[in-house]
């Protein structure tokens, strides 16, 4: 990582700390730029940090995990220059200020099982039970077949997991019982050669080794993510104050960009732009 960057994970308190021990590593630099929210956002900002401080060397940039209501908070107090969120305002949210949020990415996750399986659609309910472990047997769900339901999964600490759990499952784990798999290659070879297998991947790692099945009658698409008609899908953001300065509109156009939206794909996200 350029030692320009810095990534911090721990609480929205640290950062003026943060703040100043960007000046004393780096005299030589002319603006700093602080980052602050969701810790679901911070991996993504954290990579696409690295690459523009590449482009320009003199913005130092601090990025913080701690929420997405607090980074609002932080971004509507002048704490922050950008609040990391991973919903859009609500109610009446930045009304007496000039908060905007930035659409930089989606997250999204499809279900998937090997060809041969006769499921086509599923119900979030019995998705939740079958990956928390609840349901175990194909013949106790509508239109499959028979035998043990086989749960693959990601290794612990994978992006895909946590996207997975807190998308599909609102947080819970999936079950111990499921086959853990390092990459979305291999857990997608291992339900392509498994009939009794149902596992998950990112909308850039389906291929037609496996089937894709619905959820709720709606397939999993690029246009579906981006008009939120796909269930397991949520933005990313970056929220704002008013005009922004120059480092934080460069910031802000870097990630929206050609090169910023390729960095987006490569983290299994859906590009927006």
């Amino acid at each position: 990582m350029d030692r320009r960057t810095f990534v911090r994970t721990g609480g929205l308190s640290a950062i003026a700390l943060a703040s100043g021990a960007c000046r004393i590593r780096n005299r030589a630099m002319r603006t700093t730029l602080l980052i602050a929210g969701s810790k679901t956002v911070l991996p993504l900002v954290a990579a696409l940090t690295e690459a523009f401080a590449k482009e320009r060397p003199n913005i130092d940039i601090v990025a913080e995990g701690g929420g997405s209501t607090p980074g609002l908070v932080a971004v509507t107090r002048g704490a922050v220059d950008l609040g990391m969120m991973v919903r859009d305002l609500q109610g009446n949210e930045g009304d007496d200020l000039e908060i905007r949020t930035v659409l930089i990415a989606k997250d999204a996750m499809g279900i998937v099982v090997h060809p041969s399986n006769s499921v086509s659609d599923l119900k979030p309910e019995i998705i939740r039970g079958i990956f928390e472990g609840r349901i175990t047997r194909w013949e106790e769900v509508a239109g499959a077949g028979k035998g043990p339901i086989n749960l693959a999964s990601r290794k612990a600490k994978a992006a895909g997991l946590k996207g997975f759990e807190d998308l599909v499952l609102t947080g819970k784990e999936v079950h111990r019982s499921a086959t853990r798999y390092g990459s979305p290659d291999e857990l997608r070879r291992a339900v392509s050669t498994d009939p009794a297998a149902i596992g998950f991947l990112a909308l850039n790692d389906f291929q037609p080794t496996v089937k894709a099945v619905k959820v709720s009658g709606v397939a999993m698409s690029r246009e579906a993510i981006l008009i939120d008609r796909f269930p397991y899908s949520r933005p990313f953001f970056l929220a704002m104050n008013g005009q922004p300065r120059a480092a934080v509109k460069e910031f802000v156009d870097f990630c929206t960009s050609v090169t910023g939206q390729e960095i987006v794909s490569s983290r299994d996200l859906v590009r927006v732009y």
